[in-house]
């Protein structure tokens, strides 16, 4: 049977799940990389979207004149005493050297670049990215030069976007592993309440399909960017339930024989 098949099956069907205990590690192996994949593809195209909406947005507001500004031993100096802002289309840009608003002040403003006293801010839908300044220090940067990295960021997008991506999968892909092994483990612990001959092989490979279901519910959900309350706990609730449904399959089928 195909993974998207299993893939399927695993949606809808305990039964079908408890007989894919026998199959290869390698095989399930593959299947785990497959479901993080799919959980990935939403924040993937939402960062992929804001990095270049962001990109764009800068772009134009380059186009303007930026204000003389200085980054030297980890603070910002420039000639205003006051915030400075620019709007462009749905893109912000803010200077503030006096100190006056802190990085709570500045959060609400959804796509932006913010440039505190201390530290720079990248605020887009999805978070807030902080840089601080003190991490360049002896590097000294001025707006000129700003708008210099930003045009080499730029050509280097096509690669940027990937590596990220790929960094993201790997992050997923290592979550979703200890996901199925401890849910795995708790296998082990219904295995003993239900009288089963299992191994730890078999409950790792019931619990990869068992968590099929949640995995796809809440990569629907970040996809409408619905935020599901108590999340974790479900996501790990329904997929032991699922495991133990195919667990009583297994029972069952032993009963009658």
């Amino acid at each position: 049977m195909s993974i998207f098949k299993q893939f399927y099956k695993s949606l809808y069907s305990p039964k079908d799940i408890a007989s894919f205990r026998f199959q290869g590690i390698g095989k399930t192996i593959l299947f785990v990389f497959v479901l993080s994949l799919i959980s990935l593809l939403p924040t993937g195209y939402l960062i992929s979207t804001d990095i270049s909406t962001t990109v764009g947005n800068f772009e134009e507001l380059l186009s303007e004149d930026l204000p003389d500004f200085k980054i030297e031993n980890g603070v910002l100096e420039s000639e205003y005493r006051e915030p400075y802002i620019i709007e462009n289309n749905n893109f912000t840009f803010i200077l503030d050297s006096s100190g006056e608003l802190t990085e709570e002040d500045v959060e609400s403003f959804k796509d932006s670049l913010v440039l505190l006293k201390n530290k720079a801010l990248l605020v887009t839908d999805i978070n807030v990215q902080t840089f601080d300044y003190s991490l360049v220090e002896g590097m000294p940067i001025t707006s000129k030069e700003l708008v210099s990295f930003f045009n080499t960021f730029k050509t280097a997008l096509p690669i940027i976007i990937p590596v990220i991506l790929l960094i993201f999968f790997i992050m997923v892909s290592g979550l979703k592993f200890i996901e199925v092994t401890f849910i795995a483990l708790i296998g082990l612990i219904l295995n003993n309440i239900v009288k089963l001959n299992l191994r730890f092989r078999h409950t790792w490979v019931m619990a990869a399909y068992s968590v099929t279901i949640p995995t796809v519910f809440f990569t629907i959900m970040e996809a409408l960017r619905i935020q599901v309350i108590m999340g974790a706990f479900l996501n790990w609730f329904v997929a032991v339930i699922v495991l133990y449904l195919a667990m009583k399959e297994i029972l069952n089928k032993k009963i009658k024989s």
